[in-house]
């Protein structure tokens, strides 16, 4: 069977898949898939796309096998020992003349080459590609999930081929078909944009070792391979999604990567309308915009096309509830999925958070009792595999030493989970309001470290509700404050908020000071230190520009 035939079948599987029609998928996947390399390749996708909403690690060791289990075919079959080679294939007449080699030396034949050797040229070409994918995918996992060393041998390994790969693009591009050249873009554009991604810190280490970003040149890629439409159409999708929803712009313009995800988005939800990854990023895209009503319409979409409504897509309802402000229906929901876990014993990638963001919800509901009990369950309830689950327990720890900052834990959810810097300017009015009223029940101003704490918050809906001024002024207030320790948390919050507003008001010698200053802090958050890499190195560039 050649490349182009595999691709046309495994195609009908893969938009089936992204339409939560996974069990038609396999159909026409499974039979082939012990055989044929790029069947088992997407086999492997099948079932990643299918587990990656419930959010469990258990899922996710069993698709990477399945993964590896695909590279050992492709490296097998690369030379073409092991191929089922029909009557028809352009490939027979080649293996019974044993003409195999290295596709370098078939590229380096300058004579008008043979059928055979095109499809010799080009099975290589697939074989290395999906080698190259499954070692990618597989690194990633390993990098998420905190084994370091593995992922880093991977992830150097699927590059080394990625480059090799991409050089025969430069070079022989037009003799690569475009079903080829379009998973060597998708791997090369997935790599560079999961550079932008990943924490500073592991970024340093990938630096040592050679990797740079591109994030230009991998959205470029992504988007060509997405409006080409094979079977890493979709995937690419998500991946640019994730780019644009997700990425810190730092001082960017969020209106513009906001405006790229809702056309990819418009156009996903169509060809697949009976989705749940694209109705879910749109949950996301609707929170950016402030839009809960329609974030909460998009979220019950995606739950409502899944067969067995996954974990994942349940919890980010929850937090739509949460940044609406219906506290109760957000309990109910955060309750609901706690039990299912605590009593089932199940593995979910965010249960510390969960739990946490529970008892935030009793605290604005004004159950102090209830909300010191479920945060005294947060590092027993966190997923220690879990990469994303790692701030809770720390700030819940802090929480129990100090009763007045459980007072602060739902604002400090929704902070965190940056849905306050977007929420509509009569939901901060009312938000701020409660932060008034919690403040005097609570004796909040009592302790540096809450009263710091509070003024970041207050900024935040200051600024978020047009008060510009008086969110500076709050701020500097808060990087001013006495008897705060230099560890603060709240401090390298409060510097870049303030660097951000300052930049946003053409200050820019006022935010470099605070931005660099800012950095230099406890910054705890990976997500921080990304927002300060980004920003300081788009400030140094508007700086340059100007000179």
């Amino acid at each position: 069977m050649s490349p182009q035939h595999a691709h046309d079948e495994v195609i009908k599987a893969v938009r089936l898949c992204w339409n939560n029609e996974h069990d038609k998928a396999k159909t026409i996947i499974e039979t082939k898939k012990d055989s044929h390399p790029r069947y088992a390749v997407e086999w492997a996708f099948v079932f990643m796309v299918r587990d990656m909403l419930h959010a469990n690690s258990k899922s996710k060791e069993e698709v990477m096998e399945m993964f590896q289990a695909a590279d050992k075919l492709a490296q097998s079959q690369r030379s073409g020992k092991g191929r089922v080679i029909l009557e028809g294939d352009p490939m027979h007449e080649h293996a019974k003349n044993s003409l195999w080699g290295d596709f370098t030396s078939i590229f380096a034949h300058k004579n008008k080459k043979t059928p055979a050797e095109l499809e010799a040229m080009r099975w290589k070409l697939e074989c290395d590609v999906i080698y190259a994918d499954c070692l990618l995918i597989r690194s990633i996992t390993q990098l998420r999930g905190n084994q370091y060393v593995k992922g880093a041998i991977n992830i150097r390994l699927a590059w080394g081929h990625y480059q090799s790969l991409i050089k025969v693009l430069a070079h022989k591009g037009g003799e690569v078909p475009t079903y080829i050249s379009d998973n060597i873009k998708f791997g090369v554009g997935m790599f560079y944009i999961f550079l932008t991604l990943v924490p500073s810190g592991l970024m340093k280490v990938l630096s040592v070792i050679g990797f740079v970003r591109d994030s230009e040149l991998g959205e470029q890629y992504l988007q060509e391979v997405f409006r080409n439409g094979g079977v890493r159409a979709p995937i690419s999708a998500l991946v640019l999604l994730t780019y644009y929803l997700f990425l810190p712009v730092g001082l960017g313009d969020v209106s513009v990567t906001l405006q790229k995800a809702k056309l990819l988005l418009d156009k996903c939800n169509e060809i697949y309308p009976n989705n749940s990854y694209f109705h879910g990023y749109s949950n996301f895209y609707h929170r950016k915009k402030g839009e809960t009503g329609e974030a909460l319409r998009s979220i019950d979409a995606a739950i409502s096309n899944a067969a067995r409504p996954p974990m994942l897509l349940r919890y980010l309802r929850a937090d739509t509830l949460f940044m609406a402000m219906k506290w109760r229906e957000a309990v109910e929901a955060y309750g609901i999925l706690w039990e299912e876990i605590s009593k089932g014993k199940l593995e979910f990638e965010y249960s510390g958070q969960l739990v946490m963001t529970l008892a935030a919800s009793h605290m604005m509901l004004g159950n102090k009792g209830k909300a010191g009990e479920l945060m005294r369950l947060v590092p027993s309830a966190t997923n220690q595999k879990s990469k994303q689950d790692a701030n809770s327990p720390k700030f819940a720890k802090k929480c129990v030493q100090e009763p007045r900052l459980l007072a602060l834990s739902g604002f400090y959810c929704l902070y965190i989970n940056r849905d306050m810097a977007h929420m509509k300017h009569e939901d901060l009015v009312s938000l701020e309001a409660q932060l008034d009223t919690f403040n005097r029940e609570y004796a909040v101003q009592e302790v540096p470290e809450t009263t710091a704490m509070s003024l970041l918050f207050r900024g935040v809906m200051q600024k978020g509700s047009g008060r510009v001024d008086d969110a500076r002024k709050t701020w500097s207030a808060l990087i001013k404050l006495k008897q705060l320790h230099k560890d603060s948390p709240s401090l390298p919050y409060g510097h870049y908020e303030l660097g951000e507003l300052e930049y946003r008001q053409g200050n820019l010698k006022a935010a470099k000071k605070l931005l660099d200053h800012g950095a230099t802090l406890n910054v705890e958050s990976d997500t921080l230190a990304n927002r300060y890499n980004r920003a300081i190195s788009l400030l140094d560039k508007e700086i340059r520009r100007r000179k």
